[in-house]
């Protein structure tokens, strides 16, 4: 027990006099949540800058055209809680000038002055007149924005659904009107709690793996030590307690700056702060692990950079996983991050008391890197 008070005491003046890992540890964080906490703004409600295009007045036939239904459809869009006009409404009577129009927008949409535009066809007003309830419009999107093609679709069934009802085309219709069951209250700050899963995952895993990445492979008298009666087995429970405390601490910074900022949570929040050490000592082991099997400092750093890449890539958040083979998102499911924020998540948002899922495969991936750094330890050769 003394050996080991002596390691843990040890390691706290090595770490006190690594100014840069405890900037990276404390001050980072602290701007990032500054930065979102000074933020304003809506949280995940994306605002869709469309053009219109109608040639429903253009005339077709001998019978004179009725446009009176692409003005209602029009106006659904001006009503709409998702759809911003970008700058007017084109009314097209001929080929040219719809040509035209029509390679004028397309350029907009190439130079991302709009998200998509819409074009109501001939004779628009006149099917539904006929008593055809089947609405037919062509919507070019955005498609080097995958997210955005996606939304979008789900997006525009909001203004086509005010506007079967100004145009009572109610026969067998329900209304379905995209609505987020779960959000963050208005008073509070959207803008961080909606990026704090995320952010605050990702910066409690990489900030600890930092931590520890260089704890092992870097200690010039780690040789001369392992002559003492401490065992490898001490040295690294030692740097584990250590780095678990400074880890506390940047956890109750965070879980601070981000309560004065206006941080909400439909779960408890003490399941908040626990989650946070959760990730945190998840990092802390994956860093042990690195700095276990490193040769050199060198080879240490690039694999943690190697390391969070790869889990913040895979995390489930950025890529379309499931288009992914399956023994790939298999493999990515367990990662760290494909875990924490949905752990986060599902506290903050939803109320939901705990992950339990999310919570087994952390806690088991933690310590499968903790017993893969002993192991790797106990297998190393230490000159003395």
């Amino acid at each position: 027990m003394a050996n080991l008070s002596a390691l843990i005491t040890k390691e706290f003046q090595r770490i006190s006099v690594d100014k840069r890992t405890l900037a990276l540890m404390f001050i980072i964080p602290a701007l990032v949540l500054v930065i979102f906490g000074l933020s304003s703004g809506g949280g995940p409600m994306t605002l869709f800058t469309v053009n219109i295009i109608t040639r429903d007045s253009q005339v077709t036939g001998p019978s004179v055209n009725n446009s009176v239904h692409d003005e209602e459809l029009i106006q659904s869009f001006q009503e709409s809680t998702v759809f911003v006009l970008h700058d007017r409404v084109y009314n097209m009577t001929n080929d040219s000038s719809f040509d035209f129009c029509f390679n004028q927008n397309k350029n907009k949409l190439r130079q991302n002055d709009i998200d998509a535009f819409i074009i109501i066809p001939e004779n628009f007003s006149e099917t539904i007149e006929n008593g055809t309830s089947v609405i037919t419009l062509l919507v070019y999107v955005d498609g080097s924005d995958a997210k955005v093609s996606q939304a979008i679709h789900v997006a525009i069934q909001e203004p086509i659904a005010y506007f079967r009802v100004r145009a009572r085309l109610t026969q067998n219709f329900t209304m379905v009107v995209p609505y987020l069951e779960f959000d963050v209250p208005y008073w509070a700050n959207q803008v961080l709690n909606y990026a704090f899963p995320i952010v605050i995952s990702m910066i409690m895993l990489g900030t600890c793996m930092n931590l520890t990445s260089l704890s092992i492979v870097s200690e010039a008298p780690l040789s001369r030590m392992l002559l003492t009666p401490a065992g490898k087995t001490s040295v690294v429970f030692s740097k584990l307690v250590t780095a678990t405390v400074i880890m506390f601490f940047q956890a109750a910074e965070i879980f601070t700056i981000a309560g004065i900022f206006g941080m909400f949570s439909r779960g408890p929040l003490i399941l908040v702060f626990l989650s946070l050490l959760l990730i945190g000592m998840v990092g802390i082991c994956i860093g042990l692990f690195i700095s276990a099997v490193s040769k050199t400092e060198q080879v240490a750093n690039q694999l943690y950079i190697m390391f969070f890449i790869m889990f913040t890539l895979f995390c489930q958040s950025f890529l379309p996983v499931d288009n992914f083979p399956p023994f790939l998102q298999v493999i990515t499911a367990v990662f760290p991050l494909s875990n924490a924020i949905p752990l986060l998540s599902s506290i903050m948002y939803n109320g939901v008391v705990i992950d339990v899922m999310a919570l087994f495969v952390l806690g088991a991936t933690g310590l499968l890197f903790y017993v893969l750094a002993l192991i790797a330890y106990a297998f190393k050769e230490v000159e003395a």
